[in-house]
């Protein structure tokens, strides 16, 4: 129809990604403990070794996003040994249709030497679409290993969230 303007419907969403049954006594929530899968030396993580892998986007809707804001705090800890080094990044990937996974943070490694106490990360920011990682709904996950078996546990916070702004198809 002539002089009919048609304006994309954008969507602004935003998902706790690890959400907890419980509420805590100090106010922070964290999931349950992962153990680590042990690789050897500093072998690139593959997308096998997902601590958690979650669907995002607004139910029923898909499109083509701007931006995913994240913010993903989780904290690591050694077993059983004072050299552990743990490997981790953060990775996504499109749904429909699948695609392999992205790097949205590439693998970081952390010494961890200590036996008690917890090494804590954050990786906060804006992702920009990228190939295989451009329309909503996504699978975003957090690969995690450590070169020592079974010595490696993690957890997840429970306010870590992704938000995203979308055109809605």
């Amino acid at each position: 129809m002539p002089g009919v303007v048609i304006v994309p419907k954008i969507l602004e969403f935003e998902k706790k990604l690890f959400p907890q049954a419980t509420l805590s006594v100090n106010g922070i929530q964290w999931s349950g403990l992962v153990n680590g899968v042990s690789v050897a030396g500093n072998e690139a993580i593959s997308a096998g070794y997902l601590v958690n892998c979650v669907p995002f986007g607004y139910p029923g809707y898909s499109g083509k996003f701007l931006h995913i804001e994240f913010g993903i705090t989780a904290q690591l800890k050694a077993l059983e040994s004072n050299t552990a080094l743990m490997t981790y990044r953060i990775v996504g990937r499109n749904v429909l249709p699948q695609s392999g996974w992205y790097t949205l943070v590439v693998n970081t490694n952390t010494a961890v030497n200590t036996l008690v106490n917890w090494q804590g990360f954050t990786y906060s920011g804006v992702i920009a679409p990228q190939a295989g990682f451009n329309t909503l709904p996504v699978e975003i996950g957090l690969a995690f290993a450590c070169n020592e078996a079974n010595i490696a546990q993690l957890q997840l916070k429970a306010s870590s969230y992704a938000k995203a702004l979308y055109y809605i198809d």
